[in-house]
């Protein structure tokens, strides 16, 4: 069953790296884009969405809005808690005054 996994997340993996070639990931960002692209694929973080718009931006303010406040349609609260998760692991990432103002 892992080599499923595997080969599952290889596959998103490459997507990623396709959709976003060219633009500057930290690990975590990556991680966290390809974990997206694993629950919600093209959908979530393809190239036309307001996700990957932001992010190719550098507008990561506005990345995280879209997990935290728009990656829910059907207002899940066990989706939600993790989009927070996704969306605080991306927070993280920013500079500290940039990090203060994201909700």
């Amino acid at each position: 069953m892992d080599h499923i996994f595997e080969a599952v997340l290889l596959h998103k993996e490459a997507h990623v790296s396709n959709w976003y070639s060219g633009i500057d990931l930290t690990a975590h960002q990556r991680a966290v884009i390809v974990d997206l692209a694993y629950q919600g694929g093209r959908k979530f973080v393809g190239p036309h969405t307001s996700f990957f718009k932001a992010v190719k931006d550098g507008d990561w303010q506005r990345a995280i809005y879209e997990i935290r406040h728009r990656s829910n349609a059907k207002k899940v609260k066990g989706i939600q808690n993790r989009m927070n998760h996704r969306a605080d692991v991306l927070t993280m990432t920013l500079p500290k005054p940039f990090a203060e103002g994201v909700t």
